[in-house]
């Protein structure tokens, strides 16, 4: 999946390569040719003005109206001004009238491939940032809401000064690899990055680290370069599967979730459960991989225990079924096979692609060698981080659906049906599902929601000794944002939260 965090963190890695390039102390007496020079002062440009489009949502830049209506704003457009001005310095150092020619020399590629892909991580992340608004600058997003928290502003403030830290020096030493007659832009430039860098810091006192995880949208954000391209795919089925379990839909016309999502989603949990249970046995012999493995299992177990008590029930209220009345039967002949298909819930869809994605991968990795699994697990330990990040939304999102199906299941009561006991043998009839099986149906969810959570824990813990990011997700920050902050008026409990 990726995130905010992950593009910023790959564009320091790639001004830190341009540092040791230029500096001598770690060896490098070769100096840059004049117009190798010159295209890397040009992308070092480029490199100011793509951290400078992050405030623009924000009203950070010179071209939106917006007001100076908090401090933190007047401090994000004296940091955006300071690094127009030295980005302003910079293109002045270029020679006028004349277009900068690509590098010729092997250390002069290396260090434009660098600042050329610092700058690209950087316009991804920025549009990230911007897919969570819509055309009209509001928030379209369930995370949009997020961004206008001084919290966030501040995170995006303070790695905005990051990137100006680690561009100071990189601008140092073009200003030691230049002409002395013209490297007085240079040096300014750097003076306009530390002042930025400063203001930066001061302002960003008191971010939150959730924003490092302000995930893709349904609109679609590459993946860093770095990336291992199946686990970041697994990572954005997962995401996709909590985000349609825990916020609205972003389609109007999308279903409620019904009993029927209710059945259809047990048994797709129950595989990816017990897939990424087998996954991660196989993927490294770290001491905490097998409780974490064994609890994942176990939650296997569960989903597919609720997936056995629905196997009687069904909601009625799918398109061309007719509604049971209370306390009354219908008689159908074969009454379960026969029913109409209703429009399943975006998260069916996802719950299914997410089980099957797992399972395949579950057996290409069981079907290679320790070393030549299709998923590349066992390489190094950054694959095994990889693997739990992208795991983790997989408990978590089953634990946060099995605790709010009680509710559901009360909202649905009038439209769960049963076959009633003793009219088989005339075809079946129809009635409302007994107490003793919705009793039985908050059981078989209380224990998926217990086992879930569990295994959430458990990768929780794997997390913090294998070093992986524990960060609470972004989604969680907005949810909690969501339901306390902006309540929505009118809704009862249940199924009308639409989840």
């Amino acid at each position: 999946m990726a995130e905010l965090g992950d593009f910023f963190a790959l564009a320091l890695r790639r001004l830190q390569r341009i540092r040791d390039g230029l500096s001598p102390r770690n060896g490098s007496s070769q100096m840059l040719p004049l117009l190798d020079h010159a295209h890397l002062v040009q992308q070092t440009a480029q490199i100011i003005d793509e951290t400078c489009t992050y405030g623009h949502p924000f009203g950070w830049g010179f071209a939106s109206p917006r007001p100076a209506a908090t401090g933190l704003h007047q401090d994000a457009v004296g940091v955006v001004d300071r690094l127009s001005r030295a980005r302003g310095e910079l293109l002045g150092y270029l020679p006028q009238g004349t277009g900068v020619s690509e590098p010729r020399t092997a250390l002069g590629r290396e260090l434009g491939d660098a600042a050329g892909d610092a700058a690209r991580l950087l316009r991804v992340g920025r549009d990230l940032v911007a897919a969570h608004f819509g055309p009209d600058g509001q928030p379209w997003s369930i995370f949009g809401p997020l961004l206008d928290r001084l919290e966030a502003r501040r995170y995006l403030l303070g790695r905005i000064a990051e990137v100006a830290r680690h561009l100071s020096p990189v601008v140092g030493d073009l200003a030691d690899h230049a002409q002395s007659g013209t490297r007085w832009r240079l040096n300014q430039a750097r003076r306009y990055l530390e002042k930025a860098d400063l203001l930066g810091q001061h302002a960003a006192r008191g971010a939150t680290g959730y924003m490092a995880s302000l995930p893709t949208t349904a609109r679609g954000t590459p993946a860093p370069f770095d990336a291992p391209p199946r686990l970041w795919h697994l990572a954005q089925l997962s995401f996709r599967l909590q985000h349609d379990i825990l916020t609205p839909s972003g389609d109007p016309d999308a279903p409620a979730l019904s009993g029927s999502d209710l059945f259809l989603l047990t048994r797709p949990l129950a595989i990816s459960h017990l897939a990424a249970a087998g996954m991660l046995g196989a993927a490294d012999q770290h001491p905490d991989v097998g409780p974490a493995s064994t609890s994942l299992a176990e939650a296997a177990q569960a989903w597919h225990h609720a997936a056995r008590v629905w196997h009687r029930i069904a909601d009625l209220d799918g398109p061309g079924v007719p509604r049971v009345a209370p306390g009354m039967s219908a008689q159908r002949s074969d009454p379960f096979q026969k029913l109409p298909q209703p429009r399943v819930h975006p998260a069916v869809a996802n719950a299914r692609t997410l089980a099957d994605y797992l399972a395949r991968q579950h057996t290409d990795a069981g079907s290679a060698g320790p070393r030549e699994s299709s998923t590349g697990l066992n390489s190094d330990g950054g694959r095994l981080k990889a693997l739990v990040t992208a795991l983790r939304p997989v408990p978590a999102s089953a634990c946060a659906l099995a605790e709010r199906t009680p509710d559901l299941l009360a909202a649905l009561r009038s439209r769960l049906a049963s076959e009633v006991e003793g009219t088989a043998a005339t075809g079946g009839a129809l009635g409302r599902a007994g107490r003793g099986q919705l009793l039985e149906l908050h059981r078989a969810y209380r224990t998926a929601a217990h086992t879930s959570a569990n295994a959430d824990r458990r990768l929780d813990c794997l997390a913090a000794s294998i070093g992986a990011s524990q960060a609470r997700s972004a989604l969680v920050a907005a949810m909690e944002f969501r339901h306390t902050v902006q309540p929505q008026p009118g809704l009862g409990q249940g199924v009308s939260r639409n989840i």
